[in-house]
């Protein structure tokens, strides 16, 4: 399942409207602002960062 994608600085701006988005998506994926790489996914409990 291919999940859309945000930075995490646009997550951080607003996290309550696109923690609502993740949740009537089934999740989002969050990148790193400055790489544009993969970081994890927010889901409803929150971010759940990929590991190293």
């Amino acid at each position: 399942m291919d999940l859309e994608q945000i930075s995490e600085d646009t997550y951080l701006k607003n996290k309550d409207k696109w923690q609502k988005v993740a949740n009537e998506m089934g999740g989002l994926e969050i990148c790193d602002s400055e790489t544009g790489w993969p970081i994890g996914v927010l889901k409803p409990a929150g971010i759940e960062y990929y590991e190293d």
